[in-house]
């Protein structure tokens, strides 16, 4: 549990790294003036789902902590999640809302 604390913690920690200047910029697929919009392709279904799932969660739950605080530079964050079925060639990328 704590080894997967630490890899949410540090993917978001580049993530808002990158969303940070990225937001500077404003000319980024993405990035709007309200909105930093983000992207997962994660196993959400299946025999993986917990990991895929687990990571999801976190993530949402970090975004609707930094969202309450205002966001990035005014903008809310958002994440979209594909299942990706835990397939490596991402042939099965499927939306999930």
């Amino acid at each position: 549990m704590k080894q997967l604390q630490l890899t949410i913690f540090t993917g978001l920690s580049i993530l808002f790294a990158l969303a940070s200047s990225a937001a500077g910029q404003g000319r980024e697929a993405g990035v709007s003036s309200d909105t930093i919009l983000f992207g997962q392709a994660a196993a959400l279904e299946g025999r993986s789902s917990a990991l895929g799932q687990g990571m999801r969660q976190g993530i949402l739950a970090a975004f609707a902590e930094i969202n309450a605080r205002g966001g990035v530079h005014g903008r809310k964050l958002k994440l979209v999640s594909r299942d990706d079925g835990y397939d490596p060639t991402g042939r099965s990328l499927r939306p999930q809302s």
